[in-house]
């Protein structure tokens, strides 16, 4: 017995059990999908959207059912709703709602006990929905074949490894063929939706992995080498977790061309898109779940509500493809993608190009990533110019389309700086910290920008404001910018703030007020490192740079060698300073010379048995 003659003793013996009553009894089909998309009417109303369900008598309401209630039907339902979830009627709904859950109910009951069918039934009810998927190329060549399964009546879902480096899709059964729309892209889950253009699909139920079984019969139907409808069988070999899903492995013969192809159970449900195989293997073949092609389906409806035009779905899908494929470090396919979503023109086309920029930002790092520079070349002058152009060109493309975008202003300042075009830099600091306030880098970028220009005022201005703005992982730390604003008050001769900087580091960053002290604390006002030093100068800061000792210690020698005018200051000053005596040596050495040391209350070096210097009071 067949269900379609089981479902329709059921509708003539509800229909004939209430017949009685006057309740008027109709079935789906008196609801009918209306529309392709451009423009239809439904009674008196002109409806623009996509199709949905509408009735034929303008008289008549459109009633959903979710299970347990029926109500008029909203303009979501009409679009989302399965052909059994509505029906037409013009009075009595509520009472024709348990007749319907009546019908629901007892057609389960018995249709749940038919046999599963046959394979030629499963290849019969899915096989109007596979069709063979060409990525072409610029000349209109095939790059890749594949496959997809309709979901929707106006969606096809495949991998996005098959379409993601073509110019152009094509859909093709037999001699037809329709041009193919990306619209979709869940690049994690390497599905894609597209849209065929004049094509009205039949879609698949599908079935999701939570309710399958290890050992169930499954039958593929793909395109393998271009061979469209292939039909394969065998079983479900297990089920894999991942990501808290399960990943479906088959003994369903597939082979290339079948990737996006269409894994069904015995009921013809789809229960996965068949993906890839291990080559080191055999019937080692494997299925994305029935809930993530669900996900991919949600999404579509979702943004069909929004009303947003194909062109803007599709690149939203080309920047999906092209992050994913940046953080599979696949730049070739990084940059293919963003430049297909600049070619669309569409709002986004600022991001695609922002995006590009990034890419060649990479050239400049001080740990660029293997695999770029694989793809790049090494850091060599020419090869940083060449990154660096595109970068600004990139960038300044983003500033056009969006010039509120202070992501693009902030990176276009970093670029200069590497370039050494300071004034460029300090013009787009200044406009990423107006328009980011709060972003701590924009604070960084324009003081090192004044930095660069000698204007150190303006430069510690910027420095401090950057402290007040919030960190987080990605930022500038406070010791970095207490260091960096030192040098500068280091550089205006600022002594005291000098001073003031190094306490507060030491605070924030032993390690780094250690190296601070030595580069800036030490030498005084008019002999800031950058400059040229004495050969005694050079030669008093290594020595105490090499004590073993306190930086306050050699900050107090530093001073006391400096200040101390003859023997008997020198003495006086030491005594009270906790040198080592080879280290108080050394300086005397330094200061002195060869010089005869004065007898009384001078001190004299000498050098003992084991080479050690001593340091002590000379006699008479």
């Amino acid at each position: 017995m067949s269900k379609k003659f089981l479902q329709t003793l059921l509708t003539v013996g509800i229909a004939a059990g209430f017949f009685g009553m006057g309740i008027k009894i109709v079935t789906p089909e008196s609801s009918i999908w209306k529309g392709d998309g451009v423009g239809y009417s439904v009674g008196p109303i002109t409806v623009t959207r996509p199709p949905h369900w509408a009735c034929r008598d303008s008289d008549e309401k459109l009633i959903y059912f979710d299970g347990r209630q029926a109500n008029m039907a909203t303009e979501d339902q009409a679009r989302t709703a399965k052909p059994e979830q509505v029906w037409c009627d013009k009075e009595q709904t509520i009472l024709f709602a348990y007749l319907r859950k009546a019908y629901s109910l007892i057609s389960s009951a018995v249709l749940t006990r038919s046999h599963p069918l046959s394979p030629v039934e499963v290849f019969q009810k899915g096989s109007p929905s596979v069709f063979v998927v060409e990525a072409l190329d610029e000349n209109g060549k095939t790059l890749v074949l594949g496959t997809a399964v309709a979901i929707a009546r106006d969606f096809l879902i495949t991998n996005c490894h098959v379409v993601e480096n073509g110019s152009s899709l094509r859909v093709r059964r037999g001699k037809e063929t329709w041009n193919g729309r990306l619209i979709q892209a869940v690049s994690t889950h390497d599905l894609c939706g597209l849209r065929p253009s004049g094509l009205t699909l039949q879609p698949v139920e599908v079935r999701p992995s939570s309710k399958l079984a290890t050992g169930e019969h499954v039958y593929a139907i793909g395109s393998p080498e271009g061979l469209e409808l292939t039909f394969s069988e065998g079983v479900i070999s297990a089920l894999r977790e991942t990501d808290g899903v399960r990943m479906i492995q088959t003994s369903a013969p597939a082979s290339p061309g079948s990737s996006g192809g269409g894994l069904f159970d015995t009921q013809g449900n789809l229960i996965g898109i068949t993906t890839f195989q291990l080559k080191e293997g055999q019937s080692l073949n494997f299925a994305l779940p029935g809930e993530w092609v669900s996900d991919v389906l949600a999404r579509s409806s979702a943004t069909a509500h929004s009303g947003l035009s194909d062109a803007t779905l599709e690149s939203a899908a080309w920047i999906d493809i092209g992050l994913e494929a940046v953080k599979k470090e696949d730049y070739d396919l990084a940059v293919h993608s963003f430049f297909k979503c600049v070619a669309l023109k569409e709002s986004d086309a600022y991001r695609a190009w922002f995006e590009i920029s990034m890419i060649w930002r990479k050239a400049d790092g001080l740990d660029v990533p293997s695999a770029f520079q694989a793809w790049f070349g090494s850091q060599t002058k020419s090869n940083l110019q060449e990154a660096r152009t595109k970068a600004v060109s990139a960038l300044e493309r983003t500033i056009q389309l969006r010039p509120d975008y202070a992501d693009a202003w902030l990176e276009l300042a970093r670029t200069y700086l590497a370039e050494q075009k300071d004034q460029q830099a300090l013009d787009a600091a200044k406009e990423a910290a107006r328009l980011d306030p709060g972003n701590r880098w924009s604070w960084v970028l324009l003081g090192g920008a004044y930095h660069r220009l000698n204007s150190y005022k303006e430069a510690i201005d910027a420095w401090q404001h950057a402290l007040r703005t919030p960190v987080n992982d990605s930022s500038v730390p406070d010791a970095s910018l207490l260091y960096e604003i030192g040098m500068a008050y280091s550089e205006e001769g600022n002594r005291e703030d000098v001073l003031e900087i190094y306490t507060k580091l030491k605070a924030v960053d032993p390690k780094d007020a250690e190296d601070f002290f030595r580069k800036y604390v030490l030498p005084q006002p008019s002999e800031h490192p950058s400059k040229q030093r004495s050969q005694r100068d050079s030669d008093l800061l290594r020595i105490l740079r090499n004590a073993s000792t306190t930086d306050e210690i050699r900050l107090a020698a530093w001073v006391a060698f400096r200040a101390a005018v003859d023997d008997d200051d020198f003495k006086r000053r030491f005594d009270v300073i906790a040198l080592p005596d080879d280290i108080k040596g050394e300086l005397w050495d330094l200061k002195f010379g060869s010089r005869k040391p004065p007898t009384g209350t001078a001190i004299c070096s000498t050098v003992d048995a084991s080479g050690r210097r001593v340091f002590s009071e000379c006699s008479n």
